[in-house]
């Protein structure tokens, strides 16, 4: 299972044949889909007023959630994040999720580009990390710590435990909950799946679209 895992996360095979190979309890299994719930839209947008508060005083709080909600990034890789990595390309605005420093990345594929959305924009994100700039500051949330197992994302998904009972008490909904409503809205409103597996950092599994084919452009994914 440790040798599948391994190969898996470093994408020399495409599935892990070992994932899940103890039976399930009871009459637990299901569809992938079903195995962890999505925040619905009315959720998100519940979310998005709780942390509203936040933005001043504790802005990763603010920001991270935000983030989250319109890039359908991990939180890791969201609490990572350096003021460099907040970068023009033709002209657009894009989060460069990359390895560095101290990053670190889930797999090969999870190094991508993501266009940093609107309204994230429209709530004053680059003078926030224009300001960090000013200051010296490298990380773009630079009140986090690094936590030897959860990385940066540790102290977000602790404060999240004691929160989410606020926007609901389904004990499937997680901060990674987000992710999947993030992904949920693009799958529903038709986005080509290459674009969607770009965007999340998931590998497509075709030697086409990803040695062939080059990296969509940042004007394809704003879209």
């Amino acid at each position: 299972s440790g040798l599948f895992r391994w190969l898996h996360k470093h994408e020399f095979i495409k599935e892990n044949p070992a994932h899940n190979l103890l039976l399930p309890k009871g009459r637990r299994g299901g569809r992938p889909d079903e195995e962890r719930k999505r925040y619905a839209n009315e959720e998100i947008r519940s979310i998005l007023k709780e942390v509203q508060n936040f933005k001043e005083l504790q802005p990763e709080r603010y920001w991270v959630p935000l983030i989250c909600a319109f890039s359908a990034m991990r939180v890791s890789e969201c609490c990572q994040l350096g003021v460099d990595n907040i970068r023009n390309m033709e002209g657009i605005w894009v989060f460069d999720v990359c390895e560095g420093n101290d990053r670190r990345l889930k797999s090969r594929s999870a190094a991508r580009i993501i266009p940093v959305h609107p309204f994230i924009l429209s709530q004053g994100f680059l003078a926030y990390a224009d300001k960090l700039h000013a200051q010296g500051e490298k990380r773009l949330f630079p009140r986090l710590r690094k936590h030897r197992r959860n990385g940066y994302g540790h102290q977000i998904i602790q404060w999240w435990g004691r929160i989410k009972t606020r926007i609901s008490d389904d004990k499937k909904l997680s901060f990674h909950s987000i992710r999947h409503s993030a992904c949920s809205e693009m799958k529903n409103n038709m986005v080509e799946p290459a674009i969607i597996a770009e965007i999340m950092g998931h590998s497509t599994g075709s030697i086409t679209m990803e040695r062939y084919g080059k990296r969509f452009s940042p004007h394809v994914l704003l879209e």
